[in-house]
């Protein structure tokens, strides 16, 4: 894949996580769900372009273009996936998959991509071998209108300037452990927890923890150090 956008467009991160997705499998009868990639590409001109990797029946790679996503906080220096609750299939169940995303203002956004992975089929993506997509030849069409289009989070200011690079660790169940007890124990087995370590060009590395569940995404601040 090459982008066609403007010739000082440039591609600053790249994330990537399994997915399951109708139309593979199945015993090769295409009705059965496949394990496919879903990738995420952060653009200078603040977008994210979305792709799906997968192989089709041939073994031969294909790189479907998705969509893309408009960035708010600034093009996105760093991104990291997350898949939290529910399980296979790929329809949802309450299952959600994060892409979490630092900008150049500083700014955290957090999409879930789930609705987008619930809708795709791979035996009705369009053929693009890997060494058939030329110039332009596998461009992310623009969506309008799509919820999952706008973050479910955001977290203006996470840094003071940009959110150069992120980490994502399990986070406690409340029980102890690295995190001493500091957090209290999810109410249920939907919910889950997240420590977010980021840095930044403030010369600052901070914790941010999210608190996740079918219902709603909770942000508190963590523990930050400045540099000295």
């Amino acid at each position: 894949h090459r982008s066609e956008a403007e010739a000082d467009s440039r591609y600053f991160a790249v994330a990537a996580t399994p997915v399951e997705v109708r139309g593979g499998g199945g015993g090769g009868g295409g009705d059965g769900h496949g394990v496919a990639h879903l990738l995420a590409a952060s653009t200078s001109q603040a977008q994210v372009d979305l792709f799906l990797l997968a192989e089709d029946s041939a073994g031969n790679a294909r790189l479907a273009p998705l969509g893309r996503l408009a960035c708010t906080g600034g093009p996105l220096l760093c991104m990291a996936f997350h898949q939290h609750g529910g399980s296979g299939g790929g329809s949802g169940g309450g299952r959600a998959t994060l892409l979490l995303g630092g900008g150049t203002t500083g700014e955290l956004s957090v999409w879930d991509l789930q609705p987008l992975i619930a809708s795709l089929d791979l035996s009705a993506l369009p053929p693009w071998p890997m060494s058939a997509a030329k110039d332009g030849g596998c461009v992310p069409p623009t969506l309008e209108g799509l919820e999952w289009l706008s973050p479910i989070c955001r977290v203006p200011q996470l840094h003071a300037m940009g959110l150069n690079a992120l980490c994502l660790l399990p986070g406690s169940d409340g029980a102890g452990g690295a995190w001493g007890g500091g957090l209290p124990p999810a109410p249920d087995e939907e919910q889950g927890r997240l420590v977010l370590a980021s840095g930044g060009d403030d010369q600052g590395v901070g914790l941010c923890i999210l608190t996740l569940s079918t219902h709603q995404l909770a942000v508190s601040d963590g523990p930050r150090e400045e540099a000295a």
